[in-house]
């Protein structure tokens, strides 16, 4: 099986309206930060490449900027429910052409030093995804 694997194209900021060149390949797996919110990334994948091959979609940290984990989900989940070639996985799994795929969006648990109060404290004090993401998953 030959896949196609595409991450962080950030369509908010570039403009990938222009036709894609699809490649020979079976599948394609979207592997995060699409767009922002993820129905909006199942709609860009319904339009641009599931005519071609089924897609796998994997919301990264940026799907949910300026917005809320549990919305995105559950509007990302409604969006796909409308195409069946492409399949938004959040601690899912789907099976083509006898391939398990596995997708989920891999949060921390803040224990990589060893102390998750300093490595919580920490990522509040500097990393954006906890400015611009409210909501638990």
């Amino acid at each position: 099986m030959k896949l196609w694997l595409l991450s962080d194209l950030h369509l908010e900021v570039a403009d990938l309206r222009a036709p894609l060149a699809i490649p020979d390949a079976d599948v394609c797996v979207v592997a995060g930060d699409l767009c922002r919110a993820p129905a909006n990334g199942v709609h860009w994948l319904a339009e641009n490449i599931a005519h071609a091959m089924p897609c796998i979609y994997v919301a990264g940290n940026h799907e949910f900027y300026k917005g809320g984990i549990r919305e995105g989900l559950e509007d990302g989940r409604a969006a796909a429910a409308r195409f069946p070639a492409v399949h938004f996985l959040e601690n899912q799994s789907v099976v083509i052409d006898g391939v398990r795929f596995l997708g989920a969006t891999l949060w921390t648990d803040y224990r990589i030093e060893g102390s998750p109060e300093l490595a919580m404290r920490y990522a509040r004090e500097r990393m954006n995804d906890y400015m611009l993401i409210s909501g638990e998953s």
